[in-house]
């Protein structure tokens, strides 16, 4: 036999293994269930679902729907669809540094979220009056209150600042009339709380013994989150003559992979190889002084304070009754997130030791979402 026949038969026969693996490849994906080790991230959207509920029970095989429906339904359920995705949003991202996440980028190293590829601040600008208005209002909420609870407007970082030189020129245009400029020039000329930790992560991003924001997350990290809440504890007890509870916390070995939330961007785009941010360090959190008073607080907030709440942080320094109020109720949350109740609206404002309302800069152009017009209405209106 000749070295070219039997250099075809080496070939036809590896053609022939390879194309039976790939027709067995479903049925090894469901016997080792690969499909439950790569499970997909964040919010899915079904076509599958969205279908079924516009025909409302109603498919009807002559008409085509119920084999349009059987469709999306064999789509989504196929067993390496998971596999499938992750290997595409892989190459999309090695090739081409593009993320398949709704509202993620990538740039330079880092992971950005904005809510349109060509964001800058200026284009979700509330307007002078309406931020003028709303502080004025929080001046009456104040004044109905009294000085001891003081209502604090908490900036959070965001990558847009701290890394700006990694973006494209038109997602750094700066203006003054932008939220997150306008909103804190307001509340300080009108000698109201306002801790800007935007500026202050800026200050110190590149001396700091950790990373502030994680590469591949969006909202600050668990060390990030740590300083920031030891900071507001220092300005509350300036303000208000306390001894609140500062956080107790050390840094820990892990082998785990750090919380999400300091991933969180790599963590939703779903990616076979995701990149890892080896210098996130891991924090517990302890008790050791028991006599210090902790913080009674209402907490209306984006998802920045999600990094406070579910890892220790929040019971390390607020009340088990303070409540976390996500988005003022106005976007479905996860965790022990609880709206404030119509019933009982008064009375809990006036039981805390503080109102803070937490905000990423870009969620500053629907400021307090609705909290401080509620407030206004209840405390002040009302009570005229």
């Amino acid at each position: 036999m000749s070295k070219k026949v039997k250099y075809h038969e080496t070939f036809a026969k590896f053609l022939k293994l390879a194309i039976m693996s790939l027709l067995l490849l479903p049925f090894i994906i469901q016997v080792l269930k690969l499909k439950e080790a790569y499970p997909l991230h964040g919010v899915q959207f079904s076509n599958a679902e969205k279908y079924a509920d516009s025909l409302k029970g109603s498919e009807n095989y002559f008409n085509g729907s119920w084999q349009q429906l059987k469709s999306y339904q064999i789509q989504e359920n196929l067993l390496i669809r998971n596999v499938s995705i992750k290997i595409r949003n892989q190459i999309d991202f090695s090739l081409f540094n593009k993320v398949n996440a709704q509202n993620l980028y990538y740039y330079g190293n880092q992971f950005f979220r904005f809510y349109c590829v060509d964001y800058h601040e200026g284009i979700l600008f509330m307007g002078e009056d309406e931020i003028k208005e709303k502080v004025q209002k929080i001046k009456a909420i104040t004044y109905a209150l009294g000085d001891s609870i003081p209502i604090i407007t908490a900036i959070a970082p965001t990558k847009s600042y701290l890394y700006s030189d990694l973006l494209p020129e038109y997602n750094t245009k700066e203006t003054e009339y932008s939220n997150y400029r306008y909103i804190k020039k307001t509340l300080l000329e009108n000698n109201m709380h306002c801790i800007d930790f935007n500026q202050w992560f800026m200050d110190i991003n590149t001396t700091s013994i950790a990373p502030l924001m994680g590469t591949g997350g969006v909202h600050w990290s668990r060390y990030g989150a740590t300083i920031a809440m030891d900071s507001l504890i220092n300005y509350l007890n300036e303000h208000t003559n306390n001894d609140f509870k500062k956080p107790e916390w050390r840094f820990v070995q892990e082998e785990e992979v750090p919380n999400v939330n300091d991933n969180d961007a790599v963590y939703v785009s779903n990616l076979k190889c995701p990149p890892f941010d080896n210098e996130l360090r891991n924090i517990a959190y302890y008790e050791t002084d028991s006599s210090r008073k902790k913080v009674k607080a209402l907490i209306v907030a984006d998802s920045f304070f999600d990094v406070v709440s579910y890892f220790g942080l929040r019971n390390n320094i607020f009340t088990e009754d303070s409540k976390f109020d996500y988005y003022y109720g106005t976007q479905p949350g996860i965790g022990e997130n609880q709206h404030l109740e119509e019933g009982i609206f008064e009375e809990y404002l006036t039981s805390v030791d503080c109102i803070i309302i937490l905000s990423a800069v870009v969620n500053l152009e629907n400021y307090s979402w609705g909290f401080i017009d509620e407030a206004y209405k209840r405390l002040v209106l009302e009570e005229v």
